[in-house]
């Protein structure tokens, strides 16, 4: 449990009938913020706590068990949020012998938190203010090494947008402005290290559930081959089909031009496969783009920058992503913005074209949504 304000740390215990009942992850972050009255604060109060939490089959040799929940009240939505990321973070944190991070205060200045089985060290963050998180990663991993998990926020956290989301390598905590309450506590990264193995009560028991688990996972035809051979976007032509594409805000259920944002057209561009750790499916893609190889985007990406918009320009969206990815801006958020903005402006509610210039005034505009 730590306390930017006071730049102190301690270990508590969770009791044990806590976390039978809530098991972790996400009941277990809503469990943590609520006991202590504090869901009701204002979501960029120092005393609103972030907390990142674990389940119990994290970091475990559980296919698909590399999850981690972060819980804080939404600067968005005022309400008890949770963002769910795969990744290293969540099984660094219990190799390190915690179940859970509570963080709370403002610092009085830019910080990055480190954390490993040690316990907490404060170190200055005034050299990575304003940076985007792709070279913020890139410090820190120099900093801490290459087994060091890190989270981060972009500018658009350190201003305070509203959209900002909390950066876990190229996965995201992604909705509900998350972001923006680290800027409300100066808060730049967490690092944590932690190599102790995790063990589990039954390890032969175990050992075969996992088994039968990755034998399910195999035969389903959506685990085994959609999603293994087109990533998260084999649902656009599927859903398009069905006419449940909500497409230009909403206003239509299906987009004529799908198939230039879809799973299909970005296999024609995928180099290669990223999976997070002990996940067989690999749903994630790196793409050629611009001579090189980059993180391609998700489906809910492509439908936020690409359907959402009218912008059928595979290659565009991804320059987006990466764009927005960097600054720190949750995909699906701005864009959902930018295609209300664009009906307003269709209405004759907005005396500005939020799509003109296209892809260029789009960058533009996600840069001024950051930047302020």
């Amino acid at each position: 449990r730590v306390d930017l304000a006071e730049r102190a740390a301690r270990v508590e215990e969770i009791p044990p009938e806590v976390l039978r009942a809530y098991l972790g992850g996400r009941g277990l972050g809503a469990y943590l913020v609520r006991a202590e009255g504090r869901h009701r604060l204002d979501p960029l109060d120092p005393s609103a706590p972030f907390v990142v939490a674990t389940g119990p089959l994290t970091g475990t040799a559980a296919p698909t068990a590399s999850r981690t929940s972060a819980t804080a009240l939404s600067p968005l939505t005022n309400t008890l949020f949770d963002a769910n990321s795969g990744g290293f973070f969540g099984i660094r944190l219990r190799r390190a012998g915690y179940d859970a991070l509570w963080i709370e205060g403002r610092a009085d200045a830019p910080v990055v938190l480190s954390v490993d089985p040690d316990g907490v060290r404060f170190e200055p963050a005034g050299d990575l203010r304003g940076l985007g998180n792709r070279a913020v990663q890139r410090a820190l991993a120099e900093r801490h090494g290459p087994k060091a998990a890190a989270l981060t926020v972009g500018p658009a956290g350190e201003t305070g947008s509203r959209l900002a989301n909390v950066a876990h390598g190229e996965r995201f905590f992604g909705r509900g402005g998350l972001g923006a309450t680290w800027g409300a506590k100066n808060l730049k990264a967490v690092v944590v290290r932690g190599e102790e193995p995790i063990e589990v009560a039954d390890p032969e028991g175990f050992a075969f559930v996992v088994r039968e688990c990755r034998k399910w996972l195999s035969a389903h035809p959506v685990t085994s081959r959609g999603l293994p051979e087109f990533g998260t976007a084999v649902l656009m032509n599927v859903v398009n089909a069905v006419g449940a594409l909500p497409a230009r805000n909403f206003r239509e259920s299906r987009f004529d031009r799908a198939d230039t944002v879809s799973g299909e057209a970005l296999r024609e561009i995928t180099v290669g496969k990223k999976a997070c750790p002990g996940c067989p499916i690999a749903c994630g893609r790196r793409i050629r783009l611009g001579g090189g190889e980059v993180q391609g985007p998700e489906f809910e990406t492509l439908w936020a920058f690409g359907v959402d918009l009218g912008l059928a320009d595979l290659a565009a969206v991804a320059r987006l992503n990466l764009l927005a990815n960097d600054l720190g801006l949750d995909t699906i958020s701005a864009g959902a913005t930018l295609a209300a903005a664009r009906e307003l402006w269709e209405r004759g509610d907005l005396p500005w074209d939020p799509l003109e210039g296209g892809e260029a005034g789009v960058a533009r505009l996600l840069e001024e949504m950051a930047l302020g």
